[in-house]
C-alpha cells in the first residue's frame, strides 16, 4: 500500500512537471527532466525527494539508466492519461524479460570480478586460502575458546563490497549481535570456526560460499563479500 502511494505521487509529479511528454520521444522526456528547474515549493521538494528515493532504492533492480529513464517517465505519464501502449500482460512480459537480462549481466560481471580479485588476493601478505576457497587474514589473534556449528556467537562485524563500501556494520556502539553459527552462509560458518574469542579476522567470501547467484538484500547476485569479524563470546 505504501509503495503504491509513493508511486502514485510520483505519477502526479510527472504529470505536473512533464505534461508535454506524451507527444515527445523518450530521449526528449529524459532531456525534459534534466531541464526542469530545481524544486522550490514543499510540494516540489517532496515529489523530487520521492523520485530520488525510488531510484536510490530500486534503480539498479529496475535496470534504470540514463538511456531508459525517459521511457520510464513516459510510461508513467501515458498510463496516467489512459494511453499506455501495452496490455498489462505485455508490459509484465517485457519487464520480466529485461529483468532476466539485467540479472544475467550482473551475475556474470560480479562473478568475473570475484574470481579475478581472489586469484590476485591469495598471494597477498598475510592472506590464507582454505581448501574451500575461503580467504582470510588474521588482524588480531585471540586466546579464548572456539565456536562450533552448534554454538551461538556474539560478534562485531562489518560487511563490505570490493570497493570498500560498507553495506552493514555492528560495532561497540550498536552491538554486539548474536548469531547461531549454523544459520549463516557457508563461508562465514567456516571462518567463525577458525577464530578464538578475542580474535578479529577479515574474510573474503566467494559467491558459492555466500549468497550465490540470487544475492540477498543489499548483496548483489554473485557478489564477493568482504567481512571483518571480531568474536566477542561463544555460547
Amino acid at each position: 500500500m505504501k509503495k503504491s502511494l509513493i508511486i502514485g505521487l510520483v505519477v502526479l509529479c510527472v504529470i505536473a512537471g512533464f505534461s508535454s511528454c506524451n507527444s515527445k520521444s523518450t530521449s526528449d522526456t529524459a532531456s525534459g527532466v534534466v531541464n526542469v528547474k530545481d524544486p522550490e515549493t514543499l510540494e516540489e521538494r517532496s515529489a523530487y525527494s520521492m523520485g530520488g528515493l525510488i531510484y536510490n532504492s530500486n534503480g539498479s533492480y529496475l535496470g534504470l539508466t540514463d538511456s531508459n529513464i525517459g521511457a520510464f517517465l513516459r510510461g508513467m505519464y501515458d498510463a496516467s492519461q489512459n494511453k499506455f501502449l501495452y496490455t498489462d500482460d505485455e508490459a509484465q512480459n517485457y519487464i520480466t524479460e529485461y529483468s532476466e537480462v539485467v540479472l544475467s549481466k550482473m551475475q556474470t560481471e560480479n562473478l568475473e570480478a570475484s574470481e579475478a580479485f581472489l586469484a590476485s588476493n591469495k598471494s597477498a601478505p598475510g592472506v590464507v586460502e582454505t581448501d574451500s576457497g575461503l580467504q582470510y587474514e588474521v588482524l588480531t589473534e585471540g586466546t579464548g575458546p572456539k565456536a562450533g556449528e552448534s554454538n551461538t556467537v556474539d560478534v562485531y562485524y562489518k560487511l563490505m563490497n570490493l570497493d570498500g563500501e560498507v553495506l552493514e556494520e555492528v560495532n561497540a556502539e550498536n552491538g554486539p549481535v548474536s548469531f547461531p553459527v549454523n544459520q549463516l552462509v557457508p563461508g562465514v560458518i567456516e571462518g567463525l570456526k577458525l577464530m578464538n574469542v578475542g580474535s578479529k579476522y577479515r574474510f573474503w567470501v566467494k559467491p558459492s560460499l555466500g549468497y550465490g547467484e540470487t544475492g540477498a538484500g543489499v548483496i548483489e547476485p554473485n557478489q564477493l563479500l568482504v567481512f571483518e569479524f571480531e568474536l566477542i563470546e561463544v555460547k
